[in-house]
C-alpha cells in the first residue's frame, strides 16, 4: 500500500505491481488506511473460524462414521457374546469333570464376555439417547422457525 499525493506518477509501478494499492493522499486518508486495514483483520478472523469450524467437521465425520460402523456391527457382537455366553454356561453346568485350570479359564471367558455385553449395552442405550436428543432438537428448531414466520 502506498500513499501519494499524485496517483498518475506511479501508474508505470502500479502496471508492474497490480496487487498494490495506491491510495491518493486526501483528507481523511488515515482513516480510510484504518478502515481497510480493520476489513483485512476481519476477513482473516473470519477465515481462521472457517478453516477451524471446517477442521471440527472433518472430526465430527470421522466419528459418525465410526460410530455408524459400530452401530451396525453391533447386532453381531450381540449374536457372538450370546453364542459366548451360552457355550460357558453350558460347560460350567454341565456334569463333566473339568480340570480346575479350564474350570477357571471358562468363567474368565464368560466374565469377559458378560463385560463385553454390558458395553454393547451402553452402546445401544447411547442409540437411542442420541436419536431422543435429535428428535428433541428438530422440535425445538420447528419451534423456532414457527416463532420467526408468525414475527413476519
Amino acid at each position: 500500500m502506498c500513499v501519494v499525493g499524485d496517483v498518475e506518477c506511479l501508474a508505470p509501478i502500479h502496471a508492474k505491481h497490480a496487487d498494490w494499492l495506491l491510495l491518493p493522499e486526501y483528507p481523511g486518508w488515515i482513516e480510510a488506511l484504518l478502515s481497510v486495514a480493520r476489513e483485512v483483520f476481519r476477513r482473516a478472523t473470519a477465515e481462521k473460524r472457517a478453516r477451524d469450524a471446517e477442521r471440527s467437521i472433518c472430526a465430527l465425520q470421522r466419528f459418525s462414521v465410526l460410530g455408524k460402523s459400530l452401530l451396525e456391527a453391533r447386532p453381531g457382537m450381540v449374536n457372538a457374546l450370546t453364542s459366548l455366553l451360552g457355550n460357558a454356561d453350558l460347560i460350567l453346568l454341565s456334569g463333566e469333570p473339568l480340570p480346575p485350570e479350564c474350570r477357571e479359564q471358562v468363567r474368565t471367558i464368560r466374565t469377559m464376555a458378560l463385560r463385553l455385553n454390558e458395553m454393547v449395552q451402553r452402546l445401544s442405550s447411547l442409540e437411542n439417547e442420541m436419536e431422543l436428543n435429535e428428535r428433541k432438537s428438530h422440535v425445538e428448531t420447528s419451534e423456532i422457525a414457527m416463532a420467526e414466520s408468525h414475527k413476519t
